[in-house]
């Protein structure tokens, strides 16, 4: 599922507000997957759109997706999201690797 980038720009709370209303869970992640590289500059907005997914690894899985993504514009905020995170350490490094090799 791909959102239109014109749509999470121009309309951000009309998208974001559909992505809430998917009532299938698959359907959501895919959407905030979607919507994660075109929202790095609104980390609670997105970080709250994460948490409504209810599948524990699938939501440890977007926020350190969106960590990476944050890496390109703000490294130290992408190192910080990473904390917490309950990642193996064979993850977390994967995560640490991808974040310090992003160019901004």
């Amino acid at each position: 599922m791909q959102l239109s980038v014109n749509w999470v720009r121009s309309d951000p709370s009309a998208a974001l507000q559909w992505v809430r209303s998917l009532s299938k869970e698959q359907d959501r992640v895919k959407a905030i997957e979607s919507v994660m590289g075109w929202r790095t500059a609104h980390h609670r907005e997105t970080l709250d759109l994460i948490n409504t997914v209810a599948d524990p690894a699938a939501r440890v899985s977007l926020k350190a997706g969106y960590a990476v993504r944050v890496a390109r514009s703000d490294k130290e905020a992408a190192l910080r999201m990473l904390q917490g995170l309950d990642l193996s350490k064979r993850q977390r490094a994967e995560y640490l690797n991808r974040i310090e090799s992003t160019r901004r």
